[in-house]
Formats: structure tokens, C-alpha cells, sequence
């Protein structure tokens, strides 16, 4: 039994079943002495000083707010919330000692203001309980006194329960499921089985395996055995044996005493704190010379953990070269609870000791460089073509080449082309190295790249470019989102919600407040915050939120810098260019930006503009201002304003989005214009004027899009949407376009229609109008898929003004394994003027998703005669210091990838692609996100039960372009449960540890004496051990059978003889 060894109280629990556990009750700043064994800890709060009840009643609410007693501690009270005046004393004395039968208890998060007799009841629940989480059985009061144990009711504690607790045995289906989990094995740090369990003999005299009348632990208090809670104060608790009875008396349960069944070792764990996932570390579990097993950690997992520590030379152990400190030594209040099913540790540390920083936030220093490694990636397409007049072939290949090493990346792309009666050519198209600075939260790229456009229009350079990198920034700081701000008269609750969502719930304290890391989503809908006081008193108010891309949070800063030659097709000579941009957040609702470029042809501009976030919408404004020389003109200068909008009316959901109005003068150029007019007056024998003339320079620009859902009576109506572009030049040539469309859903499908109407530059017009329909068969028969293999036809009808209408027929299909996509297509077109150029054609096309790659293939013909056929391929592979590996997808710059090895688990999905583990055990993810956490997770659902994984599943940050290596440990081989007998042909002890030849942990004894192991050797000694004299240590010498021809299948050696002397 574990028991405390302080003068502090707890409660002894006997639930239904055998699992034993104290729930202790941590205090703090407690006056007064503790009076008798039979006093309640709630009432001796409010004895402590009668006329301070405020300090009485927040310790009571402490363990209201907690979601079981055991975590009382964690929770500090609220000064000035009353909620229980008094406690009656005689009550809880009567109803402590109490059989509580199967009365459910609710579990308690956090309770507001209840009346006073309401808020007594929960409190009784909680403590007639032992634990919030539907327990039942008997409550006893366990006291130490003056260093001595005072067990004062143990034995009318086991007579009065023995009864009550056949009564509600769980029996067989319970039995069977922790049968099933005792078989389980056991990895090193994985939870301590289950030796709690063997102690139902201490109660129903049954002997362990043997019994059909089996009262189990509830999984939800045995947690408190398994998974210990190890504070950095004194308190120590202590497992009493004699709660141990038949051949269970043997266990040896010393290194259990102390309450912490953590074996000394390195474990690879999750680490959380305050249960935020933080990190996965190795942390050791040392004896730290007072019997204690305590987890060490090195300075830099405490700097990654965000944690204020102070270190001390007494807690320090050097292994493997490295200084690792005790964890619960490093600062004040921290406790830890190392959870051995799940691999986490969390971390419970007081916020004052914990670093200011956004959630969400990663440390650089865990940031994976990746491996070694080269990537090659293609996308082939071979076409062929025939027609009445004459036919052709061509095949493309897109290429990508990249080499990561180190930090550094390098990444090329290039084109092999051919085509009939032609050479095949070879295109260089990019070339660059590339690497993050992590100081900056930068990327640093040296060769061809392309800067964003945000400021100007994006343009392609060979040189340095460096800009910042919005990947490696929380989700809470990157982005625009305007500051919550208000005032608290007491304990607050601030909820924000957007869309009706609760996107953020924080609790403030009283006084002036600001809430900055707020993550909205889209680019508009106001933000609804309700803030409620601890009284319950709420306060409603609205906060605008419209963005625009040049939109900021307060103090944010975007920048990017490039210089080098401009890399620009079709130029005589490139100019050498720098260009930079600036943005800055000066206050929530305010941002501000500049940039410049120039070239060495005598072109200049700057730009200067404003973003704001206001009830009307987001504006963004500015100004560019050019100067240019041109050869044989002289000097132009111009200017250049454009404005964007943005708005989304939250209570018609209308969207509205102005992309960009602009207007230029007439003598304004772009860097684009400027060079071109500069290239071709400079090299060519053109006029100055028939060039300037001939150059269409844009003179305004509008662009709009609207959405309007219609929504009417709570009932949904479809979608409308209006957008055009409106553009006109100095030339005088101007081009139009805008479109109106409809969407909807009905009962078998869904179908939309679209009009257009567009001006070229000669102001001649084209209408054309298009309706379309989706009818997935599912919905016109449930079988029909299952019988043809096709899921859906798609339908569409075109008519414009020039008298043409086309209609278009597909359908699409896919195998059951989703490997083969096939689809079957159909057009015909008809023209109105009887001129007989009608037209039909028919087409299909089948792809394959093949361990290589996709592969495709596609057929079509006309009633003209015309044919075309084509094939395609595409994938890639990675080289590494382990071999080839082929990728199944198509490998680009832009592609972050972990590259997992798993020996054996052929077959089984990795990531949430279809990619597979091939058959020497490697499987590439390459949608990993670059900064950020990525579980890589290996699906073993379709594995046969001859490979066994440790884990499956991974968390992995990655650099931005990194390969990253993800090993799983399996065993592969049959899996054998071995009987094991003593020499006196009695079961082993259950829990006893299973050692191999090289002392290497295995498996622990499950119920009735066995054990099931994997991947053993044909022939072998296993050590087994219940307590360190020679008398509880005995070894089996085994020869396994031939393998079983049924894969999933175990195999059974009974009567192995366990004996003392090897």
C-alpha cells in the first residue's frame, strides 16, 4: 500500500477490485496541527483559524476546480470567490466511512458560483469517490503519526469489503481484456504491468490466472501506481507488501518502495509542459544517490523546454561526456509524472519559471538539418499525334536535381526536349544553393531564384537573395490579427470567437489586458469577444478583423533584399539589379512599407504605403515613383498609386475583394517596361518613337471579386460570385473581362452555371455561357460503383456568341486499392451556322499509382480521323548513405521529406499519402511542413502478426528542404508465448523480469507463468528475476520448434522448467 510517510492526510482507496492507491492531498501554507485520525482535511482547513474563511474557502475551491484530488495542488484559488460558508463536520465524518455502491461521479473541470448546499454535495462526491472518475468501493482514513505507520483499519476495512466486492465483480469480458493486455510485452519504459494486479489475491483469495471470479484494478486509478507523480519536495510515499498474498509475496518490490516504479535507464521520450508538447528527448532516469530514481536532463533540453532554471554543481552527472542535471532540482514547485504507456513526461512548473513565448513556439536548436543525401525526381510525357495532314512525335522530360548537405542545399531544374526531325535539346532553367540563417529567421539563397512580389512585381535574379522566412514563426505570430484589448474588474474568462468558432479562451487576471497571439482565419470576419467575470457578469464587444497581404501584427517585420544580374528571357544584355522591400507592423491596426529597386541601366524606383485594419475593411496604399534614362530620349519619370481593399460583411457573409486598383502617368515605368524599351533602343535600329509607341505601358487597373453565399431562413441556396479585371494602356488598346456565376447542390449531385463576357484590344466582344453538373452514381444507386467500377459523370454545355456549342460527357473510376484511376470522355461540338464543322471525339486515359511512381496513358480519336496517344511517368529517388531509395512522387525544390525505415513492415502506409513501406523496409513522406512538428506515423493494420513495431509513430521538426531520417525499431519473427514452471512446478511470479543472455530486458511474466517474446534465436537461455536473492532468479534453456507456416498465429511452448542453476 503506498502510504505517506509525513503528517499529512490521504485517503486509502478499495475500489471494486484490487487496484490500491492513496490520493493524497498536497497542501501549502497550512497553520495549525492536525488533531485526530478521524478529522475531515476539509474541515480542518476551516478549524485552521475559524475567522479566516476567505483562506478556508479557496482551499476548498483549489480542489473543486481540480479534475481529482490527486491534482488539488496544481490549482491555486481565486481571492474573493466564496462558494462553501462552512463544512458540516458531523456529515463528513459519517458519510467518509461510507460504501458508495455504484454511484457514477461526474468529473469536474471547473465549477462557477453554485449554491452553497450544491457546492457541499459535489465536494462529498469527490471525497466518497477517491477519484473524479466513476470509482467505487470504501474510503478509509490512513494517518502517519510521529514516524510510525497507523494502519487503523485494515482488517475491518478488508472484512466489511470483501463481500461487497465479490458482489460487483466485473467477471469474464473484464478479465479477458486485462488477460489480453498481461500477454502484451512489455518495452523498456514502457508501463509497469501490471504487479499491481497480481494483489487481487490479497482480497478474493484467488490464485492469479487460475480463478474465473477475477476482480480487476479500474485502468483509471491503477494510472496512479503506474504512472508516478514525483514532486521535488519531501514527500515520499511508500507500498506496503502485505497488501501482497499468495506466491505474489515473492515479487520483490523494493525499488517500488518509494512510490516511483521508473526503471534506471535512458528513455526516449515526449516531453510536455504544463501538457503542452514541447519535444522529444532522452531523458535518464539516474539513482541520485538517496534511493531516489530521478530523471536527468542536459542545460540545453531545459534551454529548448523553455524552463528557468538555475543549476547547481551537487545535482550534476557527467554520462557519455554530457552534464545532465536533476530535473527536480532546476527550479521552484516543479513535479513531474513520467507516463510509461504513452512514452511523455510532463512537466508541471509554476508560470513564473516558465519563458514568455508564443504558443506553439519550437526552439531553433531542434530544428533537423537532415541527412546527407541526393534527390533526383522526372516527369516524363511521350506524345504522339496523327492527322489527316500529317503526323508528329515529342517526348519532355522536366527534371529536378538536388544534393543536401549539411545545412546547405542545392537544387537544379532543368528540360530534355525532342521532336521529330529534330535534335533533342537540353534547357538549364535553374540553378541555386540555398540554406536558413536561424539568428534571422531568414533563407539565404546564392544562384537563380525569383523575389516575392509583394511590393513590386516579382522579378528573377542570379545573384544573393535573402529574405525572411514566415515558415519558421508560430501560427500566433505570423500573419496579420489584430490585438484583443479590455479591462478585467476581477478573475476573467476572455473568449474570442470568429464565425461563431471559439478560436481563442484565456483566463486574465484583474486589471488591463492585451491578447496578441490570436490565430483567425481567412482574411476577414469580425471577432466576437465575450469576456465573463468571475461573478458571472459578461461583457460582449467586436473587434474588426479585414486583411489584407500587406497586413502585419504589431511589431512584426517582413523584409527581403536581392542583388545580382536580372535574369530575364529575350534580353541582348541584363542589367545588373538590387532590389529591397521592408514591412512593419507599428501598431495592430497600422503597417507601414517601403521598398526600392535600381538597375545600372539608370533606373530607379521607390515605393512607400500604409495598411489598416478598420471597421470598414482593410486598405492598403501606395506610392511608386520611377526614374529612367532611355537612350535617345532622356529622362522619364512617373508615378504610379495602387490601392487594395479587402472585406467580409459577417452578417451577409458577403466577401469582397478589390485585388488591386492602379493608376499610372504616363511617363511612369515598371522595372520590366524600363528595361525592355532600354534593350531594344539600345540593340536594335528601332525609332525611339515607333518603340515607345509599340510598347503597351499600363495606364489603370482594376481588379474585383465578390462571393455571396445565400443563406435565407437557415436554409442554404448556393453560392453567386461576380469578378472582372478592367486594364487600359497608353497605347490605347484596353482589354475587358468579367463573369457572373452560380453554384449549388441538389438531390443527386451538384451543378453550377457561368457567364462571361470579355473585349480584346480591338473592343470586340465574346459572350459565352457554361452549365455544369456533377452526379456521383452513389447517390442514383448504392451499388453501382461496386458492379461497373465508375463513381461519377460529370456533364457540361458551352454556348458563345459565335454561334458554337460543345458539349462534354466524363465519367471516372477507380480500382478498390485506389492504385488504378481511369476515366472515359466524350465531346461534341456543333456549329450554329450550318458551316459543317461539327466535331466529335472520344478519349480515355488510365493511370497507375506503381511503387516508382505514378504512371499515365491516354488515347483519343475524332470522326475527322485525328489521333493522339500519349504516356507519361513521373517519381524519384533519394541516394543516401544507406542506398537508393525510389520516391513515388515528384520530387521539386519545394519538397521537405522523411525518409523512414521500418525492417520488415512491407507494405504498411507512411504519412497520409499512399506510400508504402517497399520491400527493403524504406518509405519516403515528402509533404512534411519545414519548422514546424510533423508526426510521421507507420499504419500496421495490414501487418501480420510476425512483425512487431516498438512504436508507430514519430514527431519530427525538419528543416526547410531537409531529408530526414525516421527510424522504427521492429522484430520480425514467430511470436512464442512460453509456460514457464519452477522446478517445484508452481507458476513464476507474475511480473517477474524476463532477461535475455546479454542481460538485456525483454518481457515481464504475465498471468498463469507465461511470457511471449519475438524474434528470439533458435536456441537460447532466458534469465528470470522477482528480487535479487538467488532463490527468485531461475533460468530456461529453450530450443524453438520449427517455424508456423501461419503467419499470424503464436505459438504455444508449455512446461518450460525454469531452473535455479543454469
Amino acid at each position: 500500500m503506498y502510504q505517506n510517510r509525513k503528517r499529512k492526510w490521504g485517503w486509502v482507496f478499495v475500489g471494486s477490485g484490487v487496484c490500491i492507491v492513496t490520493i493524497s492531498f498536497v497542501t501549502y501554507g497550512l497553520v495549525g496541527n492536525e488533531k485526530d485520525v478521524n478529522s475531515s482535511p476539509v474541515v480542518k482547513y476551516a478549524e485552521d483559524d475559524p475567522t479566516d474563511t476567505d483562506v478556508a474557502e479557496q482551499k476548498i475551491r483549489s480542489i473543486l476546480y481540480s479534475n481529482g484530488p490527486e491534482n488539488a495542488s496544481l490549482n491555486v484559488a481565486r481571492p474573493g470567490e466564496k462558494i462553501i460558508s462552512k463544512v458540516d463536520q458531523d456529515e463528513m465524518r459519517s458519510q467518509k466511512m461510507a460504501v458508495t455502491g455504484e454511484m457514477p461521479v461526474p468529473t469536474y473541470a471547473k465549477i462557477e458560483s453554485q449554491p452553497v448546499q450544491q457546492a457541499n454535495n459535489n465536494l462529498h462526491n469527490i471525497f466518497l469517490s477517491g477519484n473524479a472518475k466513476n470509482s467505487t468501493g470504501i474510503i478509509v482514513p490512513l494517518k502517519e503519526h510521529d514516524g510510525k505507520k497507523q494502519d487503523t483499519s485494515f482488517d475491518a476495512m478488508k472484512a466489511a469489503s470483501l463481500t461487497t466486492l465479490v458482489q460487483r465483480e466485473k467477471s469474464n469480458d473484464v478479465f479477458r481484456d486485462v488477460h489480453k493486455s498481461v500477454l502484451k510485452e512489455r518495452q523498456p519504459g514502457s508501463s509497469f504491468p501490471k504487479q499491481i494486479r497480481a494483489s487481487k489475491r490479497s482480497i478474493t483469495g484467488d490464485d492469479a490466472g487460475t480463478t474465473s471470479r477475477s476482480v480487476v484494478a479500474l485502468n483509471e486509478l491503477s494510472r496512479s501506481a503506474q504512472e508516478p507523480d514525483i514532486s521535488g519536495g519531501d514527500e515520499k510515499v511508500e507500498f506496503d507488501s502485505r497488501f501482497l498474498n499468495g506466491n505474489a509475496k515473492d515479487v520483490d518490490v523494493s525499488r517500488y518502495a518509494e512510490g516511483n516504479p521508473v526503471m534506471p535507464g535512458n528513455y526516449n521520450l515526449d516531453v510536455l509542459v504544463n501538457d503542452q508538447l514541447k519535444l522529444n528527448a532522452t531523458i535518464l532516469y539516474i539513482d541520485d544517490g538517496n534511493k531516489n530514481i530521478s530523471p536527468f536532463v542536459t542545460e540545453k533540453t531545459l534551454t529548448q523546454l523553455g524552463i528557468k532554471y538555475s543549476l547547481k554543481s551537487q545535482d550534476k552527472m557527467k554520462k557519455a561526456a554530457e552534464d545532465y542535471y536533476n530535473l527536480l532540482k532546476v527550479t521552484p514547485g516543479i513535479k513531474v509524472r513520467f507516463d510509461q504507456e504513452t512514452q511523455e513526461l510532463n512537466i508541471s512548473i509554476p508560470q513564473l519559471y516558465i519563458e514568455n513565448r508564443p504558443d506553439g513556439y519550437i526552439d531553433p536548436s531542434l530544428w533537423d538539418e537532415g541527412i546527407t543525401a541526393g534527390t533526383f525526381s522526372y516527369d516524363v510525357n511521350a506524345y504522339h499525334s496523327d492527322n489527316a495532314d500529317d503526323s508528329s512525335d515529342s517526348v519532355y522530360s522536366g527534371l529536378h536535381y538536388g544534393l543536401n548537405f549539411g545545412e546547405w542545399r542545392f537544387r537544379s531544374r532543368g528540360a530534355l526536349n525532342w521532336e521529330s526531325g529534330n535534335k533533342a535539346t537540353y534547357d538549364s532553367q535553374e540553378a541555386w544553393l540555398q540554406r536558413d540563417i536561424a539568428s534571422l529567421k531568414s533563407q539565404l539563397v546564392i544562384g537563380q531564384s525569383s523575389t516575392r512580389g509583394d511590393t513590386f512585381d516579382s522579378v528573377a535574379v542570379k545573384g544573393i537573395h535573402l529574405y525572411n522566412d514566415d515558415r519558421m514563426l508560430t501560427g500566433a505570430e505570423s500573419g496579420y490579427a489584430p490585438t484583443i484589448k479590455g479591462v478585467a474588474n476581477t478573475n476573467a474568462k476572455v473568449t474570442v470567437k470568429q464565425n461563431g468558432n471559439i478560436i481563442k479562451q484565456v483566463t486574465v487576471p484583474p486589471g488591463p489586458f492585451e491578447i496578441t497571439d490570436i490565430t483567425p482565419s481567412g482574411f476577414g470576419n469580425d471577432l466576437d469577444v465575450t469576456l465573463t467575470e468571475a461573478d458571472g457578469r459578461e461583457q460582449h464587444f467586436s473587434v474588426p478583423f479585414s486583411a489584407v497581404s500587406q497586413l502585419l501584427r504589431e511589431d512584426s517585420l517582413r523584409w527581403e533584399v536581392a542583388l545580382g544580374q536580372l535574369d530575364q528571357d529575350g534580353l541582348y544584355h541584363s542589367p545588373d539589379i538590387a532590389t529591397a522591400s521592408v514591412y512593419y507592423g507599428l501598431t495592430d491596426k497600422l503597417t507601414t512599407y517601403a521598398g526600392f529597386q535600381s538597375t545600372d541601366q539608370d533606373y530607379d524606383a521607390f515605393l512607400l504605403g500604409s495598411a489598416v485594419n478598420t471597421a470598414l475593411g482593410a486598405f492598403a496604399f501606395d506610392a511608386t515613383q520611377s526614374y529612367a534614362t532611355l537612350p535617345d530620349i532622356g529622362k522619364w519619370n512617373g508615378t504610379s498609386y495602387r490601392l487594395s481593399y479587402s472585406q467580409q460583411l459577417a452578417q451577409s457573409k458577403t466577401s469582397v475583394n478589390v485585388a488591386a486598383w492602379r493608376y499610372a502617368t504616363e511617363h511612369y515605368l515598371s522595372l520590366s517596361d524600363a528595361t525592355n524599351i532600354y534593350d531594344q533602343l539600345k540593340h536594335t535600329q528601332n525609332q525611339a518613337q515607333w518603340v515607345i509607341s509599340d510598347y503597351q505601358r499600363l495606364k489603370d487597373q482594376l481588379q474585383v471579386n465578390i462571393t455571396q453565399p445565400l443563406d435565407f431562413y437557415n436554409e442554404y441556396w448556393g453560392s453567386l460570385y461576380v469578378s472582372g479585371s478592367w486594364n487600359r494602356y497608353w497605347s490605347e488598346q484596353s482589354n475587358t473581362q468579367y463573369s457572373l456565376g452560380y453554384s449549388n447542390a441538389f438531390r443527386w449531385g451538384t451543378y453550377s452555371i457561368t457567364a462571361q463576357r470579355s473585349y480584346d484590344e480591338n473592343n470586340d466582344s465574346d459572350d459565352s455561357v457554361y452549365l455544369s453538373f456533377n452526379l456521383p452514381f452513389e447517390k442514383l444507386s448504392p451499388n453501382f460503383k461496386k458492379k461497373y467500377g465508375f463513381t461519377d459523370v460529370n456533364m457540361g454545355l458551352r454556348s458563345d456568341s459565335d454561334g458554337t456549342t460543345q458539349l462534354d460527357a466524363s465519367t471516372n473510376g477507380n480500382s478498390t486499392d485506389n492504385r488504378f484511376n481511369y476515366s472515359l470522355n466524350t465531346s461534341y461540338s456543333a456549329d450554329s451556322n450550318l458551316s459543317g464543322n461539327n466535331l466529335t471525339q472520344v478519349g480515355g486515359n488510365v493511370n497507375y499509382a506503381s511503387r516508382f511512381g505514378p504512371w499515365n496513358t491516354s488515347l483519343s480519336g475524332s470522326d475527322r480521323g485525328d489521333k493522339q496517344m500519349s504516356l507519361g511517368a513521373s517519381g524519384g529517388m533519394i541516394l543516401y548513405h544507406g542506398g537508393l531509395v525510389f520516391v513515388p512522387d515528384n520530387i521539386d525544390s519545394a519538397n521537405t521529406i522523411a525518409l523512414v525505415s521500418a525492417p520488415g513492415a512491407e507494405g504498411s502506409h507512411v504519412g497520409s499519402s499512399d506510400n508504402q513501406i517497399d520491400h527493403s523496409g524504406y518509405g519516403v513522406v515528402t509533404n512534411l511542413s519545414p519548422y514546424h512538428r510533423n508526426m510521421v506515423n507507420v499504419d500496421i493494420s495490414q501487418l501480420d502478426n510476425s512483425v512487431y513495431l516498438d512504436n508507430t509513430s514519430a514527431t519530427v521538426i525538419p528543416d526547410a528542404g531537409a531529408v530526414v531520417e525516421v527510424s522504427f525499431k521492429t522484430k520480425v519473427g514467430t511470436p512464442y508465448v512460453f509456460d514457464i514452471m519452477t522446478e517445484q512446478h508452481s507458476h513464476i511470479p507474475f511480473g517477474a523480469d524476463v532477461y535475455d543472455e546479454n542481460n538485456e530486458w525483454l518481457s515481464a511474466v504475465g498471468q498463469g507463468g507465461k511470457v511471449l517474446l519475438r524474434g528470439m534465436k533458435d536456441t537460447g537461455t532466458l534469465h528470470i528475476k522477482w528480487g535479487e536473492d538467488t532463490s527468485q532468479q531461475c533460468y530456461v534453456n529453450y530450443h524453438l520448434p520449427a517455424r508456423n507456416d501461419k503467419k499470424n498465429t503464436s505459438m504455444l511452448l508449455s512446461s518450460m522448467l525454469c531452473k535455479q542453476n543454469n
